[in-house]
């Protein structure tokens, strides 16, 4: 009777120890839900612990949870103008001439995923710690609307856009992935796309045959299917925008 106790007691100890173990190397799972025509992604946030000390992002619950729900009302209701998207077709041209047009301002630029709830937390986080905290900022703003989850076009970005109406903001519209494939290249990711993401930029940078690399830029990519991008810029819902609200107060 006395063996058995002793196995019992070292299998629950081992239980507890494996349980512990799980807890500190991973906060939340990520996961993927690939579309019927196999072009989009859908990630949940992970939040992982690296080495002996927790990251800087792993929060729990607070940060790192599900994928939120997308609050079309509330996103609406900021604005009843319609806003103008330019298409990037075949180029990015147009959004190339329209940052070099602004070199005397701070750039910032963001690229979300109309129907991606995270990125439209990030929209959040940009309407407020961007655009109303500095108001008359001497900032030029462009937010590029990716084609990457099921769901995602021109139409949702429409229907999305309002939350970032303002006079600092143009919106444009990335359907074949040619922003998200060039920032994903100058930032190690040749062959890859990049969302989620937003950069950026100092007074006299100037656009060339490539974009520039950004000053700093943050993104909400996890590292289980994004592996290629640096996870020290990871930062996920108030981290987010603790981080934007930091930079804007560097930077303008």
């Amino acid at each position: 009777m006395s063996s058995i106790k002793t196995f019992l007691r070292t299998v629950a100890i081992i239980g507890i120890i494996s349980i512990s173990y799980v807890s500190f190397w991973s906060c939340s799972s990520e996961t993927e839900q690939q579309n019927p025509n196999e072009t989009a992604l859908q990630t949940t946030r992970s939040c992982t612990r690296t080495g002996s000390e927790p990251s800087k992002t792993c929060t729990g619950q607070t940060t790192c949870s599900l994928t939120p729900p997308i609050n079309v009302a509330e996103i609406e209701s900021y604005s009843e103008e319609p806003v103008n998207i330019i298409p990037l077709d075949n180029s990015i041209k147009s959004l190339k001439h329209h940052f070099n047009s602004n070199k005397d301002k701070v750039r910032f630029v963001a690229l979300l995923s109309p129907n991606c709830g995270w990125c439209m937390k990030g929209a959040e986080a940009i309407r407020e710690t961007v655009l109303d905290a500095y108001p008359n900022g001497d900032i030029s703003v462009s937010i590029v609307w990716i084609d990457m989850l099921q769901g995602d076009n021109l139409e949702l970005a429409q229907k999305h856009a309002p939350i970032l109406n303002d006079f600092h903001v143009t919106h444009f519209y990335d359907a074949d992935h040619l922003l998200g494939k060039s920032i994903a290249g100058i930032l190690g990711g040749d062959g890859e796309i990049v969302w989620d993401i937003y950069l950026f930029y100092d007074k006299n940078t100037e656009w060339n045959a490539k974009p520039p690399l950004p000053t700093t830029y943050m993104h909400q990519l996890g590292p289980v299917y994004h592996p290629w991008i640096d996870q020290k810029h990871y930062y996920c819902g108030q981290d987010l925008s603790d981080e934007l609200r930091k930079t804007m107060e560097k930077m303008i």
